[in-house]
């Protein structure tokens, strides 16, 4: 998974119609191209294949994207295009498992676009690089406990923004920080 980035929360699908923001299409790519990637190549797809795919999600979207009302629209019409059309280039089936993990880390992704960029970056250091609280609080010369607090708020923050786009996540607690 890719480091999560600075852009905001806001709606990109309607900022993103052919006629208006050439800048905001290239959002929406930088935004999906790994998702698209991520499905590929649990599809076992080879490099023309997926470029391919590639090509023809993102042709689908920008012929669709005046019809999409907003970025739930967005991201579940990207998830549909590209299970779909990997599905029909690969001579295996990818399991629905495997997907569903997939599309479930993009919706985490997009999630925690949203999140104010310090809880972003303490996610970043300690969930997805599996940093401790010590060397986060070293690192951002914050006191341990501290991190520990802080990385508990952006999970149950990244957890509320979750549910209420419809994704249940469970509050597991992580092997590097036991307060989560």
């Amino acid at each position: 998974m890719r480091p999560v980035t600075e852009t905001g929360d806001e709606g990109l699908a309607p900022r993103g119609r052919r006629s208006e923001n050439v800048d905001q299409w290239r959002e929406i790519v930088r935004r999906f191209a790994p998702y698209v990637h991520a499905v590929c190549r649990a599809n076992g797809l080879p490099e023309t294949d997926a470029e391919r795919v590639f090509e023809g999600v993102f042709t689908c979207v920008w012929t669709e994207i005046d019809r999409l009302e907003d970025d739930d629209a967005l991201r579940a019409r990207f998830i549909q295009l590209t299970e779909q059309i990997a599905a029909a280039s690969a001579q295996t089936t990818t399991s629905t498992e495997v997907l569903g993990t997939l599309s479930l880390a993009l919706q985490v992704h997009e999630a925690a676009r949203g999140l104010p960029s310090s809880q972003r970056d303490l996610l970043q250091r300690g969930v997805i690089e599996g940093q401790d609280e010590a060397t986060i609080a070293e690192a951002l010369d914050l006191g341990q406990e501290a991190v520990a607090e802080q990385i508990q708020a952006a999970r149950l923050r990244l957890r509320g923004r979750l549910r209420r786009r419809g994704t249940n996540v469970q509050g597991e607690r992580s092997k590097h920080h036991d307060r989560a």
